[in-house]
């Protein structure tokens, strides 16, 4: 495409250049970025260049172009992205299967936990069916960005931590969810670098709890902390981002299923993490006792975490030990008690995030597991490439996933296709590219990097100083590890495939082995407070996931000593968990059909426009950006075998019977002019752009085919017309002789009857006696028993039964005001005409709340200009209440409906003005249902069958105005529609049939 015409940044794929390096590369992607063309297609692969600025990319309009379309017909875009996972996953074409997933990678900062949003938009929109699990998992991401994101030096948003989304679908519809997290970076509760910040959920609380909560969990009054320093600061420096934040939070946590007092607990215990660093500590006595400094911190702590003050403050200076059948109790140096407090602080919040993505996961989870039909989408964001001034033991295991991460790239786009083609004897040239397993060697094999860590953590004498010791000498020789010289004996460098990273061992012993004081947690397996003692009742799993359902049962009636023991034997290091993770987590991917998106960050300085070329082809070159597009414009990405081929295409040549063979396939590739592809021994080598051709002949095909069967189905239809235009003549001429037939003989009939009847009354006058009959006494018809009548009444009103039942035993005191009456946009149980009927001459934007006839939630009905509005309000799980579609729950109707008189409706533009209001006051469930007075009598008779329920009050709603010049009802303009020859018939069969029963 180098040519005459060629324009810098028009390429949107850049498979299409027919001259490629590097720096054509480059400026292309510069060219489009300049343009804000942040998307770029490689083939299959999506680039994606972070814009550092809101852009119009996502409002609604792209949204609906990149729903089922063409990924040619638009221009590079993530929603593209999200389509083609979709219609892989549901569609019968060569590209399909039942699982796919989208694995985003880039440096922190890149913009992929950005993407991830986007994606999950996307496809809950594909969706389509507006349902509590797609706004469920669609604000799982800003809650779990708020507990498990930071401000980094390369990121103001930065995960740390990596998670693996599974959508599970059927039929096209989501249906349940999992999410899997990987190594919480804990360590940052407890201390963070200079410039950074601890995780957003400490400063969010302080902008957005009232007053009141603040008091309660104590913070009303403090502002210093030294786990979050200079938070006020902070917060005041961006103040009403944060309250939004805070906001949307809350939100996140009512639609996912948070209920109120779970809410409260989690702030408690992030409360009491802020308290447990202000723990200080000093030497007293003679004996150089370790002691607390400051008392009254420990009672905060205490009362947050509703534990004994007097034995936390033990737990926090001494440990318990037994020798030779002896407890001993042995003093902390201050080193060692604050390495305690540290310790306690990280687990509280490490298990507290387990738990919400527990809590999450048990929300969303697939309530049919066994489904037969289940597909899946899996979308992988994991914390991107790091290199600091100082890199520790996290920064390890962080840039240990990114390698692993980019040799499945490496296997999937260049390993496989070089196998693939040697395997099916395609003269093929050899593929070039940065094989990084060794490198994944030295750290996950062994002996590794982390499994001489482990080693090393088993040993009591051993320090982080000889654990580089042993590093150096077992890997003096590999290429990729470089031994510091000079400065400490403490260091040592790895060259990875995006940088050589240069490590500090500074505590990486301790943070492998994670210890815990077992006096510690068993003070908060203890605690009063329901959400602490679960925490710590549950188990770590070999992946390091914390699971709060299967409880320790281990320690249950066991002593100290034996619960330390036990503990310290079962647990896993914090290396090995990780290691055991990615290893599922390849698992997982490896049976998915993956779609890759490369994430690029323009500058250090994350600001807009600004595209440091240096920068940008660094990322190029170690992701091996230039590699993937050659392969992908000259090798075959799409490799179906013969029988997917030939089922696919076989109706191309009109020949359903056509055999599985090699000769088959060539006959549709050469039916369909296609070239420049490959058959192999067993399988059909193409390109992307041969199957957008064959897939424009499939469009033709089927635009025949459905014209075709547009014209059978009219002849059919036209035919089947006819006949039952025929059968209805017949009929109709049968029904006419049946109707004379009745008639004449009805006539007949009454006249002999009158005649009869004549004789008879003149022989009865004169003969009394013969017509003296004694007639049996009939039985008693049996009055229906209580069974009877509720059987009845239920079988009639089950769905409304259910739904008043709802309404009277959780509801009531809901949609009642201060004065104890039911507030006045409140209707009770009537249907949407009778709400349309009320709204009727009301203003635009009146509005009432009806409760659902077939499920347990209500309708909001609002007058429009022209017609009228049902939205549905549906009751979640923890008590809130929402109109679905939107994203903000409410604790109350009476919140929601204030909220909707000042914030619009999504796809309505007006607000809610004035309620409809009743015409009679209601303060009881039997003034408020009367349309449903059968339900009431039945719970009376409950109480007593003979029993007579009140008379409820009449209806006093007005009857909906006749407009002038049409005074006669339904009734009376059906009955004026009658024929009269019709009525003749009617009136001559009543005759005959009332001559019968006379």
């Amino acid at each position: 495409m180098i040519d005459d015409s060629y324009v810098s940044g028009t390429v949107e794929d850049l498979t299409t250049l027919s001259k490629l390096d590097e720096n054509i590369l480059l400026q292309e992607l510069k060219a489009r970025y300049e343009k804000q063309l942040i998307y770029t297609y490689i083939g299959d692969v999506l680039i994606a260049i972070n814009p550092f600025c809101k852009t119009e990319l996502y409002d609604k309009d792209f949204v609906k172009k990149y729903c089922f379309a063409k990924k040619s017909e638009n221009p590079p875009h993530i929603f593209a992205i999200a389509d083609t996972a979709y219609q892989n996953m549901v569609a019968n074409n060569l590209c399909s299967s039942d699982k796919q997933c989208i694995l985003i990678s880039g440096e922190s900062g890149a913009g992929k936990t950005e993407s991830t949003k986007l994606i999950i938009k996307q496809l809950m929109t594909l969706c389509n069916s507006r349902s509590h699990l797609e706004q469920q998992i669609i604000q799982v991401n800003p809650l779990l960005e708020s507990f498990g994101n930071a401000q980094t030096l390369m990121n103001d948003n930065s995960s740390r931590f990596g998670k693996y989304i599974q959508l599970k679908f059927i039929d096209g519809q989501v249906k349940g969810g999992k999410i899997s997290e990987y190594l919480l970076e804990k360590s940052r509760v407890v201390f963070q670098n200079k410039g950074e910040l601890n995780f957003h959920i400490f400063y969010y609380i302080f902008a957005g709890l009232s007053e009141e909560k603040k008091e309660k969990l104590l913070l009303k009054n403090c502002d210093s902390f030294r786990y979050a320093e200079n938070c006020m600061a902070v917060v005041n420096a961006d103040l009403a981002n944060q309250k939004e934040k805070y906001s949307l939070l809350c939100d996140a946590m009512d639609w996912v299923g948070f209920t109120d007092e779970e809410q409260f607990n989690i702030f408690r215990a992030i409360s009491s993490v802020l308290y447990i660093g202000n723990v200080t500590f000093k030497v007293e006595g003679s004996e150089d006792l370790t002691v607390v400094d400051n008392e009254n911190v420990l009672k905060s702590i205490s009362t947050l975490l509703e534990i004994n003050a007097a034995e936390l403050k033990k737990a926090l200076t001494s440990m318990t030990v037994t020798a030779a059948n002896e407890i001993i109790e042995r003093n902390y140096t201050i080193g060692k008690a604050e390495d305690s407090r540290d310790a306690m602080a990280k687990v509280i919040y490490s298990r507290l995030f387990s738990w919400i993505v527990f809590k999450v996961n048990t929300l969303i989870n697939l309530e049919d597991s066994t489904e037969k039909d289940i597909k899946e989408i899996g979308i992988l964001d994991i914390f991107g490439f790091e290199h600091f001034e100082n890199n520790s033991f996290e920064q390890a295991c962080i840039n240990l996933a990114n390698e692993q991460l980019q040799f499945f790239f490496n296997k999937y786009v260049f390993q496989l296709e070089q196998e693939e083609y040697n395997k099916e004897g395609i003269d093929w040239k050899e593929i070039k590219f940065v094989d990084n397993q060794p490198l994944l060697n030295l750290f996950m094999e062994k002996p590794g990097l982390l499994s001489i860590l482990d080693d090393e953590t088993q040993f009591p004498k051993a320090t982080d100083a000889t654990y580089v010791q042993k590093l150096n000498k077992s890997f003096k020789s590999n290429v990729y590890f470089v031994i510091s010289q000079g400065f400490t004996d403490k260091q040592f460098t790895i060259k990875h495939y995006a940088a050589q990273v240069t490590y500090n061992s500074d505590n990486w012993l301790e943070k492998n082995r994670d210890t815990q004081p077992a006096e510690i947690l068993n003070i908060l397996r203890n605690s009063n407070n329901t959400l602490i003692k679960m925490l710590f009742s549950g188990h770590i799993k070999r992946t390091g996931t914390f699971d709060p359902q299967e409880s320790a049962m281990f320690t249950k009636d066991l002593n100290l000593k034996e619960t330390h023991n036990l503990d310290k034997a079962r647990k896993l290091t914090v290396g090995a968990q990780f290691k055991n993770s990615l290893v599922v987590l390849m698992e997982r991917m490896s049976i998915s059909v993956p779609i890759f998106i490369r994430c690029l960050k323009p500058n250090h300085k994350r600001k807009p426009n600004i595209f440091n070329e240096k920068y940008i082809l660094t990322q190029l070159q170690y992701t091996g950006v230039l590699e993937t597009t050659k392969i992908r414009r000259d090798g075959f990405a799409v490799r179906p075998t013969f029988p997917e081929f030939v089922g696919k295409y076989s109706i191309l040549i009109a020949d359903l019977s056509l055999p599985n063979t090699k000769a088959s396939c060539l006959k549709i590739l050469k039916k369909c002019k296609i070239e420049g592809f490959q058959v192999g021994k067993t399988r059909v080598f193409l390109k992307y752009v041969h199957v957008g051709q064959l897939d424009d002949e499939m469009n033709t095909v089927n635009a025949a085919a459905i014209q075709v069967q547009r014209v059978a189905r009219g002849f059919v239809a036209r035919r089947q017309y006819k006949d039952l235009q025929e059968k209805k003549r017949k009929y109709q001429m049968e029904l006419d002789a049946l109707a004379k037939s009745v008639t004449d003989h009805g006539e007949n009939v009454y006249e002999e009857v009158q005649a009869s009847n004549k004789y008879n009354k003149y022989d009865r006058n004169n003969h009394p006696e013969k017509y003296h009959v004694v007639e049996a006494e009939k039985p008693a018809k049996p009055e229906p028993s209580e069974e009877d009548l509720k059987s009845s009444r239920r079988d009639a009103h089950t769905s409304s039964l259910k739904s008043v039942d709802w309404f009277v035993k959780t509801q009531v005191d809901e949609v009642k005001n201060t004065s104890g009456d039911f507030a006045a946009w409140f209707h009770g149980i009537i249907s949407r005409r009778k709400a349309e009927e009320l709204l009727e001459h009301c203003c635009l934007g009146a509005f009432l709340v009806r409760v659902s006839e077939s499920r347990f939630g209500y309708s909001l009905s609002i007058r429009d200009k022209t017609q009228f509005r049902h939205y549905m309000i549906d009751y979640l799980p923890n008590g809130k209440y929402v109109v679905i579609g939107e994203p903000k729950p409410h604790r109350t109707l009476y919140d929601l409906i204030k909220y909707h008189q000042k914030n619009k409706i999504s796809n309505w533009d007006y607000l809610l003005t004035e309620p409809c209001r009743r015409e009679f006051p209601c303060s009881s469930c039997d003034d408020i249902l009367y349309d449903y007075v059968g339900y009431l009598e039945m719970e009376k008779l409950k109480e007593s069958v003979k029993g007579t329920p009140p008379r409820l009050p009449n209806r006093r709603y007005k009857p909906k105005p006749v407009e002038a010049g049409k005074g006669k009802d339904t009734a009376s303009r059906r009955t004026s529609k009658d024929s009269s020859l019709q009525t003749s018939k009617l009136e001559k069969l009543k005759k005959g049939f009332r001559g019968l029963l006379e």
